[in-house]
């Protein structure tokens, strides 16, 4: 089932800081202007669970982008622990077997049939990959490793994908030919216009208009946003961006 999400739903803003009060200082400066939030590794150690039920609770949607790899009995039960918490967005790692992750969809169709919507993503190469790193790494190319697990992301019945904006013209081409064009999903981290912050190892960044247009479903911005001396009019011109993205698509958003 596509998930309809409106311009601004589609900015995620990247809570990537290592305490429960900086969080909640951004998303209150926010307040009007963002609605959706990675929580990943750094913020969900400092501040656990009752952060993420704390934002879904006051009306956020939550990207939970912890990256799951384990048995699938593991996987399965922080899945149906996240969809407890109302998260929207979840993450697997893509260089998880075809066992945990058929686990993992499961554990999400039992969710749904519970009335709890939750979207499970299979994260293909970090944005910081460049070529020689994947060569090194996986004897591929970030496409062609791209390219796999998108493949396997659809074989085991995931939502969508997590990749640069780089990739998103191969991602919808693999989705168009499996019939599954709007409703698979693609999140981009790594956004940027040419005047913002390039100091977080972003070796794949591309600019949101772009990556939108090409299919990307969401963004996520993290940098950029938070050390912007206007934070909100940022977000705005993220927003903005996406607005002249989805415009210029070939398909449905």
């Amino acid at each position: 089932m596509p998930l309809h999400l409106t311009p601004e739903e589609r900015l995620i803003l990247a809570l990537d800081v290592d305490s429960g009060e900086e969080a909640r200082s951004l998303v209150r400066e926010l307040e009007g202007a963002v609605s959706f939030y990675k929580v990943g590794l750094e913020l969900f150690a400092a501040a656990g669970p009752d952060f993420v039920k704390e934002l879904v609770g006051s009306g956020k949607k939550v990207f939970l982008d912890l990256k799951w790899i384990d048995i699938p009995e593991t996987v399965a039960k922080a899945v149906r622990v996240a969809a407890r918490f109302g998260v929207t967005f979840a993450t697997l790692d893509g260089n998880g077997d075809r066992k945990s992750m058929e686990a993992a969809v499961a554990a999400r169709n039992a969710a749904r049939g519970e009335g709890r919507e939750i979207r499970l993503l299979c994260v293909t190469a970090l944005t910081h990959l460049d070529d020689a790193a994947c060569q090194h790494m996986y004897g591929r190319t970030v496409s062609q490793l791209v390219g796999e697990r998108t493949e396997k992301a659809l074989n085991d019945g995931l939502d969508g994908v997590i990749s640069s904006g780089k990739e998103v013209s191969l991602i919808r081409g693999i989705a168009d030919r499996r019939s599954r064009p709007e409703e698979f999903l693609i999140v981009t981290p790594g956004m940027r216009f040419p005047d913002s912050s390039k100091d977080d190892h972003q070796s794949r960044a591309t600019h949101p208009e772009t990556a939108v247009a090409e299919g990307a479903s969401c963004i996520v911005v993290g940098r950029p946003i938070r050390g912007a001396s206007d934070r909100k009019g940022e977000a705005r011109r993220f927003i903005d961006a996406i607005r002249s993205g989805l415009a210029k698509r070939p398909i449905p958003a």
